[in-house]
C-alpha cells in the first residue's frame, strides 16, 4: 500500500512538473504592438502550450472605449508574426467587453516558440 501510495505521489509530482516547465516569462520571446494602447492596456503574463497551442496568457485594464481609439465595434483584432512581420501565424479577433484577461493563441505548433520571437499586433476589427 505504501508503495502504491508513493507512486501515486510520484506520478502526480512529475505531473506538476511537467506542466510548470511549459510556462515561461513572455517578456522574454514576445512582443506586442497595441495600436489601442490609449483604450486597453495589456500585459502579457506567461507563455503556456495546451495540447498543441501556444498559448499567451494576458491581463487587461480597459482605459476607455475602444470607440474613442477609432474602432467601430467593441471588437479588435489580433495578427501574430514570427521573425519579424514576415510570417503570419496566427490571427483572430476578441471582444474588449467585460474582459480583464484572456489569452491569445500564438501557434498552432508549439514546437517553434524555442526558436521563434513572437511580434502580436493589436488593432481595430473593423
Amino acid at each position: 500500500m505504501a508503495a502504491l501510495k508513493n507512486k501515486l505521489y510520484l506520478t502526480f509530482m512529475m505531473g506538476l512538473s511537467g506542466i510548470f516547465s511549459t510556462s515561461c516569462n513572455a517578456s522574454d520571446n514576445v512582443i506586442l504592438d497595441n495600436s489601442l494602447k490609449n483604450c486597453i492596456d495589456i500585459k502579457s503574463i506567461t507563455v503556456t502550450d495546451s495540447d498543441n497551442l501556444l498559448l499567451l496568457k494576458t491581463q487587461w485594464k480597459i482605459k476607455d472605449n475602444i470607440g474613442t481609439c477609432g474602432c467601430k465595434s467593441a471588437a479588435f483584432s489580433y495578427s501574430v508574426y514570427i521573425d519579424g512581420n514576415d510570417k503570419l501565424m496566427s490571427f483572430g479577433i476578441m471582444s474588449s467587453l467585460n474582459k480583464s484577461s484572456s489569452s491569445f493563441v500564438l501557434s498552432s505548433d508549439n514546437s517553434i516558440y524555442k526558436t521563434s520571437k513572437y511580434n502580436i499586433s493589436i488593432n481595430c476589427a473593423n
